[in-house]
């Protein structure tokens, strides 16, 4: 179950040119030992404590890789900022070279700029209602939440907003978990230092999984709109199941472990299709008592 701990070690690995070889190398079968289990009823408190972690970890480099992924969608807009200055374009270029550069390369000027240096995203904290000239219980009917991105530059908005838009959902992994746990998990996971490997994992990540996706939230327009529905339904699996029947799978080179990741996908998104109904019907009842949930972890 380190599987984050695997994905970190390839991160780390330096290629010698001089010794780069394109042969292929044999592959070794994983011997487990014999009184190893996955019974779920056999995992000490610990045990799950660290399964959590370890999904959260792969559930944070799929959001540093989401971000990473649209932060270059300004490239697309190259008519509009030359518009503005003809300079921009090429500067973008060069910084987010850059930038990517620094988090494969330099832990330690990453340390010195910090978390906030050129963005952050996140939930938008509550303003205090006698400021805002508004009552509490007229907030409350709003039944709004409000998510943030900034950046320094478009791309870094870009990538911040992308990050954002992954975050909502993952919140399913604390739903029906004890807020101890929730908080002590965030506590290991969710904090600066383990941004640049879930950067240089990521990427690579979300890249490997949108091949195993269905096409219909991933290519067509009409689809997406369930993709929502699918991530709240994927980060809500339990984390032993996420790690060895899902992402194993995702990650795995062997064919017939990647096919299996697609079943469970398709079977995610025909979940998240009766989600997108029953919430579009209003019938959402049951999402009011759900975010009720979450907030009581400050979610």
């Amino acid at each position: 179950y380190d599987f984050f701990n695997l994905l970190t070690f390839l991160g780390e690995q330096r290629v010698d040119p001089s010794k780069f070889q394109m042969e292929k190398k044999e592959k070794r079968k994983l011997e487990l030992p014999p009184n190893f289990s996955f019974d779920v009823d056999e995992l000490t408190p610990d045990e799950i404590r660290q399964l959590e972690i370890e999904k959260r970890n792969v559930i944070n480099a799929i959001i540093q890789g989401t971000g990473k992924r649209i932060q270059f969608a300004y490239q697309a807009y190259k008519d509009r900022l030359d518009e503005i200055d003809p300079r921009l374009y090429s500067i973008y270029n060069k910084i987010m070279s850059a930038n990517d550069l620094m988090y494969f390369t330099d832990e330690q000027l990453i340390e010195m700029l910090g978390g906030n240096a050129a963005g952050s995203s996140g939930q938008a904290e509550e303003e205090d209602d006698e400021e805002e000239g508004g009552s509490e219980e007229n907030q409350e009917d709003d039944g709004v939440e409000t998510f943030y991105g900034n950046g320094l530059i478009f791309p870094i908005l870009l990538h911040e907003l992308g990050k954002t838009f992954e975050m909502i959902p993952s919140r399913e992994q604390w739903r029906d978990m004890d807020p101890s746990m929730a908080q002590d998990v965030m506590g290991q996971t969710d904090v600066f230092s383990n941004e640049p490997m879930q950067f240089r994992v990521g990427g690579e990540l979300v890249r490997k999984l949108r091949t195993l996706l269905p096409d219909e939230i991933t290519v067509d327009e009409e689809g997406r709109k369930y993709k929502p529905y699918f991530s709240k339904i994927l980060y809500g699996i339990p984390a032993e199941e996420f790690l060895r029947d899902i992402m194993a799978n995702v990650v795995s080179d062997d064919n017939a472990d990647n096919d299996k990741a697609r079943r469970k996908f398709e079977e995610i998104l025909q979940k998240a299709k009766r989600e997108y109904d029953r919430y579009n019907n209003g019938d959402d009842e049951e999402e009011e008592e759900d975010d009720d949930i979450l907030s009581q972890l400050g979610l």
